[in-house]
């Protein structure tokens, strides 16, 4: 695509698009540089690197970015990114540290890291990927990355065989878990149907980490578990039982 003399890829305006929608939800300046300084970044279907490059570029400051995705494009991302600025020691600054985790789909679940192994995202990407996974896989990466993350910025797109129906228990279950839950349709949408949607969510404030499981109130209790605003502790139970009997469906259609 050019413009006068500046020819630009598509795609690389698409990440900078992202990454202003990512400043927009997450930076607590408003839209100022630095709101990502010393987060680990997490993107699920890195592809060539295109994302972590123009996040790299704005955001010079992020302590680390993790891309997941099969081998083949994680082998590209680390020759795409290897004369990337950002990754070079400078005077002053700490290098990001770019880490890439290549697997096949039926592998990767088995490579994800284990959610008690700590140094939890304070970020994760997915663009159009989340929502195109086998609902095993999809499961194994939320278990594992987004319900531990502190903050998810998803772009869905409904193209998988289980349509809306594999993302929608993912999202229930971040509300379930207290997470601050928006969603709103792409602008401007890349689906020709028009059906892509964004999805935003939130960890619930540090104070209401106590009801993390094996957290313990100033009585020496069992600290209760924060409810998603708006809805009681029945309702919050229901709700998770609901989406649990939904993924259970989900897995058994698709074996």
């Amino acid at each position: 695509m050019s413009y006068g003399s500046v020819t630009l890829s598509p795609n690389m305006l698409r990440y900078a698009w992202v990454h202003a929608r990512l400043r927009h939800h997450f930076s607590p300046q408003g839209h100022r540089r630095g709101w990502a300084a010393g987060w680990k970044i997490c993107e699920v279907g890195g592809g060539y690197g295109g994302q972590a490059a123009v996040t790299l570029a704005l955001e010079p400051n992020v302590a680390e970015y993790v891309l997941y995705d099969q081998p083949e494009p994680v082998a590209l991302a680390g020759h795409y990114l290897a004369p990337h600025p950002t990754l070079a020691p400078k005077a002053g600054r700490t290098p990001a540290r770019l880490r890439t985790v290549g697997a096949s789909e039926g592998e990767m679940a088995s490579v994800l890291p284990a959610a008690e192994d700590g140094g939890a995202c304070d970020l994760v990407i997915s663009n159009y990927a989340l929502s195109e996974l086998s609902v095993s896989l999809q499961w194994a990466y939320a278990e594992r990355l987004v319900f531990d993350a502190r903050r998810v910025y998803a772009t869905v797109n409904f193209h998988h065989k289980h349509e809306a129906g594999n993302f929608g228990a993912v999202v229930g279950e971040l509300e379930g878990r207290g997470f601050e839950v928006e969603q709103y349709a792409e602008v401007p949408q890349t689906d020709e149907q028009r059906r892509n949607t964004v999805v935003v969510a939130v960890a619930p404030p540090a104070e209401a980490e106590a009801g993390k499981p094996g957290a313990e109130t100033a009585d020496g209790g069992p600290a209760a578990k924060p409810a998603a605003a708006g809805l009681s502790v029945s309702q919050l139970r229901e709700m998770r039982r609901k989406n649990s009997a939904r993924l259970r469906a989900l897995v058994a259609e698709e074996v």
